[in-house]
């Protein structure tokens, strides 16, 4: 999908973006964002991330 580059770009741009605003309400839909983009492309770089709450006995 994106190289690791446009990747690594792209996420700077959102923290970059995150950085300079005051409004708590575009930070809070950025880091959203960035949380998403992250997540979609877990799996582009080899790894992907998995969170397992077996051990906490719900579910």
């Amino acid at each position: 999908m994106y190289s690791e580059k446009q990747r690594k770009d792209i996420e700077e741009a959102i923290l970059s973006a995150i950085s300079l605003s005051d409004d708590q309400t575009e930070i809070g839909q950025l880091a959203e964002l960035l949380n998403r983009f992250k997540s979609e492309n877990a799996g582009a770089d080899g790894f992907r991330y998995d969170y397992d709450d077996s051990s906490s006995g719900q579910g």
